[in-house]
């Protein structure tokens, strides 16, 4: 029997696929792009950063070549790395190509992608949204980005937005009259193989008559991560529950300064622990020996750090905000916080306490359905029904 000719996908994001941006949005890349590879013939077009190109991205033990169309700064920056995605608008390597689909993670990526290549009628332009809590953050940030999302989900065949697949199908209702993509919520994707399903089992098993020790946080020190509000909700814990709990923060980013002070304003700096950016190997590690999850975010997706916590047997405590309040289920897979206030937080992380166990063993079931495997093979479905 002959071999199967693949089809060409561009696969392209702002992103040197190895170290930056560190965050979900690239780990969920990694995680699809072996199970693509497998698909199609894949090309990889990403960035250098401050000019130092990656020339291979190992994928499932395979070297992909790296297609550079653009440069981003991580200092003295005069355009905001997002906008410099349209590059690839520009780049005469890109504009030969013919491919079956085009695939983009970033909006401005997209949209200079789909205007810079002469694609074929029949190429599949598919756009990577990763949530929708943008409809209700109102930074500089997310008001740079905007136009590009518009514009992406009014230019693509697909749309795949990270989050449950009610606030999906809502959506797409209210784009009805101003696109014709179809609109398609997909989960985050997480390699259940990389946990020790065994060693989590125990150590709940071994933990389930005892308070907790550790509680967790992965993720971005920004402000629309909230952590100084759930340092505010540890401290409250603490007094009113009588706990000797240490708090773990695991990431970086530009709330740093902030974080730090509120811990020495709340003389935290013994509990709660500043571990920063860790590699993932360690991450999961730390995973593994925490007792729950804190996110504290004031939107999210479908959340790739939620999912990892669920995957290693940790209840999650959360606001009632887009995306978590679908992702986590109440008193079945953590707790969400009645109000949006640390006091309110503080509660929920006595009842995930007083709960763990069964709310644990929830969790681990919960993250059998977000294999990289099943979210792979959904998103491929849906290129191939185009």
């Amino acid at each position: 029997m002959e071999n199967k000719i693949k089809k060409k996908m561009a696969f392209i994001d702002n992103s040197n696929f190895l170290n930056w941006p560190m965050g979900g949005m690239l780990e969920y890349e990694l995680s699809i792009l072996g199970h693509l590879c497998e698909e199609y013939d894949v090309d990889l077009w990403g960035v250098s950063v401050d000019g130092i190109s990656v020339e291979t991205i190992n994928v499932c033990g395979v070297e992909h070549k790296l297609n550079i169309y653009g440069n981003v700064q991580t200092k003295n920056k005069v355009i905001p790395n997002y906008w410099l995605g349209l590059s690839i608008l520009t780049c005469k390597e890109f504009k030969i190509k013919k491919y079956d689909v085009i695939y983009a993670h970033t909006g401005s990526c997209f949209v200079g992608a789909v205007l810079g290549n002469k694609y074929e009628r029949n190429t599949v332009k598919v756009y990577h949204q990763h949530g929708l809590s943008y409809k209700t953050n109102h930074s500089l940030m997310v008001g740079i980005q905007k136009p590009f999302y518009w514009l992406s989900q009014r230019m693509a065949d697909i749309v795949f937005l990270v989050t449950d697949d009610k606030s999906a199908q809502n959506y797409s209702a209210t784009m009805r009259k101003k696109s014709k993509a179809t609109f398609v919520g997909i989960g985050s994707p997480i390699r259940i193989e990389k946990f020790n399903h065994e060693n989590i089992v125990r150590r709940i098993e071994k933990r389930k008559e005892e308070r907790i020790e550790t509680f967790i946080y992965v993720g971005r020190l920004s402000q629309e991560k909230n952590v100084s509000q759930m340092i505010e909700a540890f401290r409250i814990f603490i007094d009113r529950y009588k706990s000797t709990a240490n708090l773990c923060l695991i990431g970086d980013g530009p709330d740093r300064f902030n974080v730090e002070e509120t811990i020495n304003r709340l003389n935290l700096t013994g509990q709660v622990i500043l571990e920063g950016t860790k590699p993932h190997a360690e991450t999961f590690k730390l995973l593994e020996n925490a007792d729950a999850f804190l996110i504290s975010s004031k939107g999210e997706g479908v959340s790739l750090a939620v999912l990892e916590a669920y995957a290693s047997g940790l209840p999650v405590v959360c606001f009632s905000v887009p995306g978590l309040e679908a992702q986590i289920v109440d008193g079945v897979t953590g707790k969400v916080a009645e109000k949006l206030s640390p006091d309110s937080f503080a509660d929920a992380m006595k009842f995930v306490e007083d709960n763990k166990t069964q709310l644990s063993f929830h969790c681990l079931e919960t993250a059998k359905n977000y294999d990289t495997s099943i979210i792979s093979q959904k998103i491929i479905d849906e290129i191939e029904k185009k």
